[in-house]
């Protein structure tokens, strides 16, 4: 996993991370396959700089030597501090309501699987 940005000339309007790879997330078959390549489109026809930040190592060493990749809550975390434009916050606030509503919870399940005394 990892994190990346597009930015409109300074402003960071995107906040993304991708699995696999950069190209598997943005390209297929030779074409662009990204929700949001109108909008880039959009901004270059405009005469607006368009550039895309990719993290370069999204990993922490944990005091055991092992490493833990933290490329989503980057992600969140940058959401959640810069607000971008092209980020959608009703669509996830939406998505919560309809996992609390419609998922369990894994303490739910492991409580509900733990014997009472």
């Amino acid at each position: 996993e990892n994190c990346y940005l597009v930015m409109v000339n300074d402003e960071v309007v995107y906040v993304g991370e991708y699995i696999y790879n950069l190209g598997h997330r943005w390209f297929k078959d030779g074409y662009v396959n990204h929700q949001k390549w109108k909008k880039i489109d959009s901004e270059l026809k405009a005469g607006n700089e368009v550039s895309l930040w990719l993290a370069y190592d999204p990993f922490v060493k944990l005091p055991d030597g092992s490493e833990l990749n933290i490329a989503k809550s980057l992600e969140q975390k940058l959401i959640d501090e810069l607000s971008p434009a092209w980020n959608k916050k009703g669509d996830r606030n939406k998505w919560k309501k309809w996992r609390e509503d419609n998922c369990l919870r894994m303490k739910d399940i492991a409580d509900k699987a733990t014997p009472k005394r």
